[in-house]
């Protein structure tokens, strides 16, 4: 009789572990396809009327898309300033929701005020991209406003895809726009030259997709 029990009490322990187990394992099954579900978090940035047109194609193309995508959009520079027309508001006409807007452009006409502008955005993005935790920033062209974003997104480790990387013009603009370059992850460029470019800098190729201007 008491061998009886004891059999019978270790076959309810040994079912015990096994339903556990199973459920541990549902979990864990549940988890990853919610995982594979997920949608993949976009923060795109524009910083004037001029990177906008750039990025207004995949901004579309991404709200287009929601089942894959989210779409955040932080708007700063020369986009809030009233003497270049408060161009913010083309963005809100094309019908998309602006979750941030920062005002980092320090007034004046010399190097010290650009160098004032990076750093005002540099103090300000951090609690943005904390807030929005996105999976992957995209970033436009060779702006300062730009190398502020790509610099905080590189030390925060969010993702970065610089468009029309690799281009040279000869000017200071290029060390600017090589800058941001080695701060990205991916690099969507418009020419088999600036494909070159990159993949001189030992940018990994199969990272750079030859995209063609996006506008």
């Amino acid at each position: 009789m008491l061998q009886h029990l004891n059999i019978q009490k270790a076959q309810e322990r040994y079912n015990l572990r096994m339903q556990r187990c199973r459920e541990k394992m549902e979990r864990k099954h549940t988890t990853e396809v919610n995982q594979c579900k997920r949608k993949v978090r976009v923060c795109v940035a524009t910083c004037n009327r001029a990177d906008y047109s750039k990025l207004a194609p995949i901004m579309f193309g991404i709200k287009n898309n929601p089942e894959e995508f989210e779409l955040e959009v932080v708007v700063l520079g020369s986009h809030l300033i009233d003497d270049y027309g408060n161009t913010f508001r083309m963005i809100e006409q094309d019908d998309f929701d602006i979750g941030s807007k920062l005002h980092t452009i320090v007034r004046g006409e010399d190097e010290a005020a650009m160098v004032e502008s990076v750093g005002l955005a540099l103090v300000k993005l951090p609690d943005v991209l904390q807030r929005l935790s996105p999976d992957i920033l995209v970033v436009h062209g060779d702006r300062f406003d730009a190398l502020a974003l790509a610099t905080a997104a590189a030390l925060m480790n969010i993702r970065i895809l610089h468009l029309e990387g690799g281009e040279v013009s000869g000017t200071i603009d290029d060390s600017i726009r090589h800058a941001i370059s080695k701060l990205a992850h991916y690099h969507a460029c418009c020419t088999c030259r600036a494909e070159q470019h990159l993949i001189a800098m030992c940018e990994d190729h199969s990272r750079i997709l030859l995209a063609g201007c996006p506008s």
